[in-house]
């Protein structure tokens, strides 16, 4: 099977979403095991870059949310969102930074940014239901002979500020050195800045 390209060939939704959406589990439920409960990781999102291009392109593949989110919220932003592409001051910062280290963000004082031009209206999803600390990492493709290139991002959300060198030393293995890298590589034809 083809490489399906992103973000042209993502019209089916239940063939790549529910997929996405299970790695996504097993990413928050490797953190809710390493956290104290009050901590614990709620959201988990990825976006992958568009095919073809190395600038950041960011497309909507997959969320995960707890049930009791799911059940408050009334509706899966993942799949209103799946397939769309929109402009992401943090997404561009994480898959340009070629050191692939984890971006941080606190909406309680940062949400302006959603709103910057150029870059809004970003449908604040996450911080809309509380989860007001996100982290940000570069998925990252192995090309060999010491390149690589950052092909999307995962993105963890929490309610309550959580123990940071945990969580980024889960998100860093999931983003390099995974069964989801694995899955993207042989799914898609991904895009996104070369190192």
């Amino acid at each position: 099977m083809d490489p399906v390209e992103i973000p042209d060939g993502l019209k089916d939704l239940n063939k790549y979403f529910d997929k996405v959406r299970e790695y996504l589990g097993q990413i928050s439920g490797e953190l809710q095991s390493k956290l104290r409960s009050k901590e614990g990781t709620i959201r988990v999102t990825s976006r992958l870059n568009a095919s073809g291009t190395h600038k950041a392109v960011p497309v909507w593949v997959g969320t995960y949310e707890t049930g009791e989110v799911r059940t408050a919220r009334r509706f899966d932003p993942g799949q209103v969102r799946f397939g769309q592409s929109n402009r992401s001051k943090v997404y561009e910062e994480t898959v340009n930074d070629k050191k692939g280290t984890i971006h941080y963000r606190d909406w309680r004082t940062s949400l302006p940014e959603k709103t910057e031009n150029g870059y809004g209206p970003g449908q604040a999803y996450g911080p809309r239901e509380g989860f007001m600390y996100q982290f940000f990492v570069a998925i990252r493709k192995d090309l060999g002979e010491g390149k690589c290139q950052h092909v999307g991002t995962i993105t963890v959300g929490f309610r309550n500020k959580p123990d940071r060198k945990r969580v980024e030393e889960v998100m860093k293995r999931w983003a390099r050195d995974s069964n989801y890298v694995t899955y993207l590589e042989k799914t898609f034809n991904l895009g996104g800045p070369v190192f």
